[in-house]
């Protein structure tokens, strides 16, 4: 059966704030290093709805606001579940959110999705690695109530490491996931080439996971004929370029009122824009979530994020603020 979101496809009421005070009602730890959270609604009233694969920007202090993906079912009203890995050597988002306490009120965006299901795909295939897991989960969830036709594989190096793998396991869609763990004899081996082995023009791919993962899923995919079109991921950490461009200072142009600000080697359209005082949300500032993206007027930007698509640049009407500069000339953008 061919997956027709509803409740995905539904807009967001304008009746919701932009941003709405939430509850931390439950908080376990869901893997080593991992924990998961619940946020529900300061009364009990039902939360803004949201679709598989959708993610919240949680804020966790001045000017650090980040996103997290829903790993819930999209069905659910009363609760928004993540979970976060640690990340000891971060930027200090995940050090914050482990160090809430239950009973914590915290500032959280409206559901937002940068990494969508495809409508009409008569096939999916699920691809998690690591903390990878949350969107995909979320996906698996809504794939399952539509009765769509679809497989999860899911793989770690280490078992301690597979999150909310309890809930998987007691999930309506448990025959439907694979679980992978490096070198155990419980588990297979997450062979990429023997699943994306017969491309199929029905089918679509879902990837999130580390970016060494993410690299073969598309390496992979690529050289067994797949359309590009046909798969999709997410990065939660930009891969690292082999080969850096040089900075150099550039103009950007304000739309309306004209300011002209100047953007220097060492630094991206969105510091230099908070220097002067306007302020970008952004959350990942490596180019891989989407928060920042600027409506471009007139200019060619250097596109260096992992976000938008190869169509997404073509149309020249968007870049991403925090890691994407000018080509050449002045960028006139509108905010």
């Amino acid at each position: 059966m061919a997956y027709a979101p509803t409740l995905a496809a539904q807009p967001v009421p304008d009746t919701y704030p932009a941003k709405q005070t939430l509850r931390l009602t439950a908080k376990r730890t869901a893997a080593e290093g991992i924990v998961a959270f619940e946020f529900s609604s300061l009364d009990g009233a039902p939360l803004p709805p949201f679709g598989a694969g959708d993610h919240i920007m949680v804020d966790l202090g001045p000017q650090m606001s980040r996103a997290y993906s829903l790993c819930n079912d999209p069905a659910e009203t009363h609760r928004y579940v993540i979970a976060v890995l640690k990340e000891p050597d971060g930027k200090g988002g995940s050090v914050a959110m482990h160090a809430l306490d239950e009973g914590a009120e915290v500032a959280v965006s409206l559901p937002r999705n940068n990494f969508a299901l495809v409508s009409g795909a008569k096939r999916h295939i699920l691809l998690a690695g690591g903390i990878g897991i949350t969107p995909l989960l979320s996906m698996a969830h809504a794939l399952s109530r539509h009765r769509a036709d679809f497989v999860l594989h899911y793989g770690v190096r280490d078992l301690s490491r597979m999150a909310l793998r309890d809930l998987i396991q007691a999930s309506p869609f448990a025959d439907q996931c694979m679980l992978h763990v490096d070198g155990h004899a419980d588990y297979p081996a997450y062979d990429i080439p023997q699943i994306l082995a017969e491309p199929n023009p029905d089918t679509h791919v879902y990837v999130c996971g580390p970016t060494p993962f993410i690299d073969h899923v598309a390496t992979v995919a690529k050289a067994n004929g797949w359309n590009p079109d046909q798969i999709h991921w997410e990065y939660f950490v930009a891969p690292e370029s082999d080969d850096p461009a040089e900075n150099v200072s550039f103009e950007i142009e304000l739309v309306p009122g004209g300011e002209i600000v100047t953007v220097g080697p060492e630094e991206s359209v969105v510091e230099a824009l908070e220097r002067e005082g306007i302020f970008v949300l952004t959350s990942c500032a490596e180019g891989v979530c989407g928060t920042c993206l600027l409506e471009l007027v007139v200019g060619e930007p250097d596109h260096r994020d992992h976000y938008l698509s190869d169509a997404d640049k073509a149309r020249g009407d968007c870049f991403m603020g925090c890691v994407s500069r000018a080509a050449g000339g002045r960028l006139r953008i509108k905010l």
